[in-house]
């Protein structure tokens, strides 16, 4: 159960396969309980589950009977397919030995391994680890991927949780946009994605950051993915500070993948200037949300909790001299209730388009 794709995530991905390769048989070679073998089946692919584990191969024959889905799962190894087909879905498992490792080595199947068994598929969807070190797997793909068969990347957050990095390769790459993305996926079906390549952005001085109105805080999807400095551009903020991914400027802006706060007012990361600083807002209770400190937010809570009647949010940030206190306000996200759509949202260097259908 752990192991297995949410409905949401699975479902997205089931929706891209069905609509980049319409009529490809699929095969998902490890799939555990049958998360994403559900979601392709229910999405009209013709798939085949297979799974090395005979307990695991049942739960998912299972499951598909359930839904009155067609059964069709084998027990077999991934890297030795038991079945014909055009497209592949693989998870390398990441556990192997009971725990969680971000070794491609030490993965089953490893990553070299599973990109060889990719290239002999017309496209392929290869679910990886968030966190996995791009430079990584990008030396393991000049090992066993042809230097010309189209390849994208795209991170998945699901409301604001980083779930996992897809690799797509072949015909399921996304050859026409750039080849990083990073997509969010709300709770309530809505689906936005930003494209783009990495840029470099000059953060603010130690007294601008300091001065700023409004403060962001991007969707880790954009922040694993790279494109921080591609969307700061875009929105107009810059990075508190080197190496910080808070953004910050003096004017409003609206993105799905920014959590935005209105400044009240700021101090530097003192108990007294701090707490004089939660006196003129009647703050007493503070929440606090933190970047570039080593200490966790309920210690935070309790070093710098004001004597007011309010509650009250404070973030708080390493900046290029120092930390800073910001008192802040939440501002909600206009985008969070988007109509679901597997490809609503999509976008590349023009801008957010809006959905134009319902799943």
């Amino acid at each position: 159960m752990e192991q297995a794709s949410s409905e949401i995530v699975a479902a997205r991905r089931a929706a891209r396969v069905a609509s980049s390769a319409p009529g490809g048989r699929g095969l998902d070679a490890t799939c555990g309980i049958g998360g994403d073998l559900l979601a392709l089946a229910a999405a009209g692919v013709e798939v085949v589950g297979a799974d090395r584990d005979p307990e695991c191969a049942s739960f998912a024959r299972a499951n598909l009977e359930f839904h009155q889905l067609t059964p069709r799962v084998v027990v077999a190894d991934a890297i030795r397919p038991a079945v014909k087909a055009d497209l592949l879905l693989l998870d390398p498992d990441r556990r192997a030995g009971g725990g969680r490792s971000l070794d491609p080595c030490r993965w089953s199947p490893d990553l070299e391994s599973s990109l060889r068994l990719a290239a002999g598929f017309d496209g392929a969807c290869l679910k990886l680890a968030p966190a996995l070190d791009v430079e990584r797997l990008e030396e393991v793909e000049r090992v066993a991927l042809d230097p010309d068969r189209p390849r994208s990347r795209e991170w998945i957050s699901r409301a604001g949780e980083l779930v996992e990095l897809c690799l797509w390769t072949g015909s399921l790459a996304d050859e026409a946009a750039p080849p990083r993305r990073a997509t969010r996926l709300e709770r309530g079906g809505g689906v936005v994605s930003i494209a783009g390549e990495t840029e470099s952005i000059e953060a603010l001085s130690p007294e601008a950051a300091a001065g700023v109105s409004w403060i962001a805080d991007p969707d880790p999807a954009v922040i694993r993915s790279g494109l921080l400095g591609h969307l700061a551009r875009r929105v107009g903020l810059a990075p508190l500070a080197p190496r910080i991914a808070y953004l910050g400027g003096d004017a409003e802006v609206s993105s799905p993948f920014l959590r935005t706060w209105r400044v009240l007012g700021s101090a530097p990361l003192d108990p007294r200037r701090v707490r004089v600083l939660l006196r003129d807002f009647d703050v007493g209770p503070i929440t606090v949300r933190k970047r570039g400190h080593p200490d966790p937010p309920a210690v935070l809570e309790k070093r710098f909790r004001g004597r007011g009647s309010r509650s009250g949010d404070l973030l708080i940030a390493r900046l290029a001299r120092g930390h800073r206190a910001f008192l802040v306000e939440r501002v909600p996200r206009t985008e969070e209730h988007r109509p679901a759509h597997p490809d609503a949202g999509l976008v590349g260097d023009e801008g957010f388009e809006p959905p134009t259908s319902s799943l």
